[in-house]
């Protein structure tokens, strides 16, 4: 990070400089130089910072520091450990081993990295690539080309490393006997290194390709009319069975000319391995034969291994690079079918495994050959530790030992299963690949719980982001998936909602109506959030803790998110009344008002539809008279944003947290700020809109000053208190600002047109505390009524059913005489917080009372942060009779109907929100517990 910081500031400066160097009689821009910073220009300094994709390429490999690499799976090339770790210090690996050697180790100074559900290994090593094409050049035996001079050390290869590859054999070629030699390549990394070895072997072909090539005609440069220009020679091999004798004579030629063949003698006298790229078995023993007469070392690379040749080769100690092929298409004429795939292998030869292709086509090659394996690990060894011993990098690349590069692979499942791709790349430590999106996770369980009569044994759950998307025992893998493993014993089920509870509202104990709006008080969850969480407690219904009136709203929100638009959908989810035997008549004439309300806005939608409809066919619209107008009563409003803000930006690329003073002043949805203080050393201006709670807006600066506009969004936090974020390109620093002064907006009693100049119908006034009624009388909004009196159920349920609005109630004790009442209209009941009560010496425990009968019932908390008791409480109500599934039911499904949100929360089923948990054994049973928590498919940690 500091070394990122000092890159930051020394890209800065002409930028700077022609900034401040605009400020009349000032040196500030020497002074931002010498490094004394003043208020004045840190926040011109903080909009330079977050510039940061800081004039760094985008493709750029960004430094991921020293770190503490911990995954569930290890594999450092050499071994397997389950729960492993890496300690990794300037590009290299110092320690690795399992977490519990690893941990006491460690002395605090490194991040850790944590990847519980992945699979790590070393950077792949493909000891055959096309990264570099065969040479052009006409000699059939020639070793003066160098692979690595084709290949671009300042080229973005990046995208390959989406292959898991990191290292690669690049050669000159399969197309000549000799072709040249052979180089191995870093993908990604310091131009001035990337090459580890620039001659790694001599490579020889003694494929059909290489028969018959074209006489070879040599041009004198310069050319000069006293030269003559020689016939051309024809060259060697003619056939199969002179390739090797035309090798034989190479070298015997180099032997007496050390200029022969491309000064092949020095490269043959320097003991440089031998690449034989070789497919028929006669070939193969034919150059064995040679290797054993010259005492060669070298490696062969086929496509296609004749198995009866497993023997010879490791008596001869002579590796294979394997290189697999994908299934031929259709056979040309006189054609034979070739073999493909993975060899059957008597032993486990220390062999490699490389694509026949393009790199992509890894992934294949290593699934196959795993499926032929006694294990599957046994493949990763050939494709990481094996390859870089038979390339001569083994002291650099191919594990992840200590003194190894720290060239790693995380990958979100083991290596050889089909669906499995990399999620991160690092090169040398540096973190060189990532996928750029990465919003789909499949989770495997044991059991997955649908509901009391449906489990499915052994499946899979895909979330794509944020929704469930796909339920069953075997659910598509998108690229680059996260795929989460519970293990044996897993029990996933919906997160639990509390369907009324108080978690956000501390400190607020007043009275609120259906004109307050409680989601202006949730934003970023905290620890209290996070512990009820963590407890299972995906969604509650916050709710005030008392109404005004008898009446008020509900807001479903979950208890984890980084915004208060992650947490919240509706602004109100349900409207709530207390209802009594002498309470009824006051709710009828708030849903009378509700119904006029409603009809002034039908109204306003029919005649704005036959205005369009005129408008559109060119008709005149007749235009009322002006004394046609309503009377909009005196109200004193707060403006939730005009006044004086103080503002803090930290975070990200800024040192320390910068403040300024600015004035907001709102207009309608428009609003503008001005900077206060520190005065701004060029004219600043800020616009912006205000949509609900979520304020967007970009600051506006003259002269092109900067390379893009900055934006902000963010969220108002309870009644003067705002949080979001400010970017500019691809860098963002955290926004937060409170209010120090307002001056309330006070509306007079005036005369209110009813229609625009042109005609239009203007809408009718917003009034706050009746849209509630509004959207209960449309159906888009359920109600909660909490009923007392014996007499009150029945009215109650006549009103709302013959209405047909959904609804749910709280019932007293005098449950025990409704029940039947319940069940027929199909009514679901919030369980009050009394677990059990005694009537007429008898003691009833609602829970089974009502839930045993078939009545939907669900729980409260009517708590805080207390709401992390409620499974607890759950658990009680199963040892005192309830059935675990009724109970699991009831936090679940049962809780959606209640709070009328069983379209998008409390099952696991395809387009349901992705709020989880991972238990290990039934949640309701002995011995059982909470392992993971998700929120809109993001794990909550």
């Amino acid at each position: 990070m500091m070394a990122k910081l000092t890159a930051v500031k020394r890209s800065l400066k002409p930028i700077l400089s022609r900034l401040l160097n605009r400020i009349p009689e000032t040196r500030e821009g020497f002074r931002m130089q010498t490094g004394k910073r003043t208020r004045r220009t840190g926040l011109l300094l903080f909009l330079m910072l977050i510039v940061t994709a800081l004039f760094s390429p985008a493709g750029e490999v960004q430094a991921g520091g020293d770190f503490v690499l911990r995954a569930g799976h290890l594999h450092t090339g050499e071994k397997a450990i389950t729960d492993g770790a890496l300690v990794v210090r300037d590009g290299r690996v110092v320690a690795s081993g399992s977490w519990a050697q690893i941990q006491p180790g460690l002395m605090g100074d490194l991040p850790i990295l944590h990847w519980p559900d992945a699979y790590v290994t070393p950077g792949l090593v493909a000891a055959s690539s096309k990264v570099v094409g065969p040479h052009r050049g006409q000699e059939s035996i020639s070793a003066a080309y160098l692979a690595a001079d084709g290949y671009d050390t300042y080229g973005d290869h990046r995208p390959l490393l989406e292959t898991g590859i990191t290292t690669v054999h690049v050669n000159p070629g399969e197309h000549r006997l000799i072709s040249g030699q052979g180089a191995v390549v870093k993908l990604v990394g310091d131009p001035a290194n990337r090459v580890l070895s620039h001659s790694s072997d001599l490579s020889i072909s003694l494929r059909d390709s290489v028969d018959s090539p074209d006489p070879l005609l040599e041009i004198p440069f310069p050319a000069s009319s006293d030269v003559q220009i020689e016939p051309p020679t024809a060259q060697r091999p003619v056939s199969r069975i002179d390739r090797l004798l035309a090798l034989r004579e190479a070298v015997e030629d180099a032997g007496e000319d050390p200029l022969a063949h491309g000064r092949l003698a020095k490269v043959w006298q320097a003991g440089t391995p031998l690449r034989i790229a070789a497919d028929a078995m006669p070939d193969i023993q034919g150059i064995l034969g040679m290797m054993s007469t010259e005492t060669r070392r070298g490696y062969l690379v086929t496509d296609a291994i004749v198995s009866g040749m497993e023997a010879a080769l490791v008596a001869a100690q002579i590796p294979v690079v394997l290189r697999l092929k994908e299934p031929q298409g259709d056979t040309p004429d006189g054609g034979v079918v070739s073999a493909y795939g993975f060899p059957d292998l008597q032993g486990t030869p220390e062999w490699a495994l490389a694509p026949a292709g393009e790199l992509d086509e890894m992934g294949w090659a290593i699934s196959e050959a795993a499926a032929k394996m006694e294990s599957p690990e046994s493949v990763i060894p050939w494709v990481t530790r094996n390859a870089a011993r038979i390339l001569g990098v083994a002291d650099r690349v191919g594990h992840l030992e200590t003194g190894a590069d720290a060239d790693i692979v995380v990958w979100n499942d083991s290596p050889w299963e089909l669906h499995s791709r990399p999620i991160e790349v690092f090169v040398e430590g540096l973190r060189a690949w990532q996928p750029q999106e990465k919003n789909a996770t499949v989770i495997r369980a044991e059991t997955i719980w649908i509901s009391p009569e449906e489990q499915i044994s052994n499946g899979q759950v895909l979330i794509e982001d944020g929704i469930i998307t796909a339920v069953g025992r075997l659910v598509p893998h998108p690229p680059h998936c996260q795929v989460i493993h519970a293990g044996p014993g897993s029990f996933l089920a919906p997160g639990f909602i509390d369907c009324y509870g108080h978690l956000g509202l501390e400190g607020e104990s007043a009275s609120m109506g259906t004109g307050d709006r409680l989601h202006r008080l949730l934003g970023v969850t905290g620890a209290r959030e996070h512990s009820v969480a963590l407890a299972g407690i995906t969604t509650q219904l916050l709710a005030p803790r008392r109404l005004q009136r008898g009446s008020g709203i509900g807001v479903l929100s979950k208890t984890s998110g980084d915004s208060r638009h992650a947490r919240i959908e509706d602004e109100y989810s349900m409207l709530l009344l207390e209802i009594s035997d002498s309470g009824f008549s006051a709710i009828r004439r708030l849903f009378d008002q509700g119904k006029k309300y409603l009809e002034s806005w039908q109204k306003y939608e029919k005649d704005l539809a036959e205005w369009e409809k005129k408008k559109a066919a060119g008709e005149e619209v007749e235009k009322k008279k002006e004394d046609e107008v309503e009377q909009v009563a005196e109200e004193n409003l707060d403006d939730p944003l005009t006044g004086i803000w103080e503002m803090t930006i930290s975070g990200g690329p800024i040192p320390e947290p910068e403040s300024a003073t600015i004035s907001v002043t709102l207009t309608g949805s428009e609003w503008e700020g001005r900077v206060i203080e520190p005065s701004p050393p060029v004219p600043v201006r800020i616009v912006g809109t205000l949509e609900g709670s979520t304020m967007r807006g970009s600051i506006e600066i003259p002269d092109d000053a900067l390379p893009d506009t900055p934006k902000i969004e963010a969220e108002l936090i309870g009644e003067d208190a705002l949080e979001g974020k400010i970017s500019i390109l691809t860098f963002s620093a955290d926004l937060s600002g409170k209010r120090t002064s307002k001056e309330a907006k006070t509306f007079k009693v005036t005369r209110r047109k009813k229609q625009a100049d042109d005609g239009r119908p203007m809408p009718p006034r917003v009034r706050a505390n009746l849209e509630p009624f509004r959207t209960v009388l449309e159906k888009k909004t359920p109600v909660l009524v909490s009923v007392s009196g014996y007499n009150t159920l029945p009215s109650v349920v006549q009103y709302f059913t013959e209405r047909e609005i959904p609804f749910a109630v709280q019932i007293d004790e005098n449950m025990r005489f409704q029940r039947d009442l319940l069940l027929e209209k199909k009514i679901p009941v919030l369980l009050s917080d009394q677990m059990s009560f005694e009537a007429a010496d008898q003691t009833y425990m609602p829970s089974t009372f009502l839930g045993r009968a078939g009545i939907t019932v669900g729980f409260r908390s009517s708590a805080g942060d207390g709401a992390r008791r409620l499974p607890f409480r759950v658990r009680n109500e199963v040892s005192n009779g309830m059935a675990p599934d009724a109970a699991l039911d009831a936090l679940t499904r049962g809780a959606a109907h209640i709070v009328g949100a069983h379209d998008r929360i409390g099952k696991i089923s395809e387009g349901m929100e992705a709020d989880l948990l991972i238990w290990k054994g039934h949640p309701f049973e002995a011995g059982s517990r909470l392992e993971r928590v998700f929120v809109n498919g993001e794990e909550v940690r």
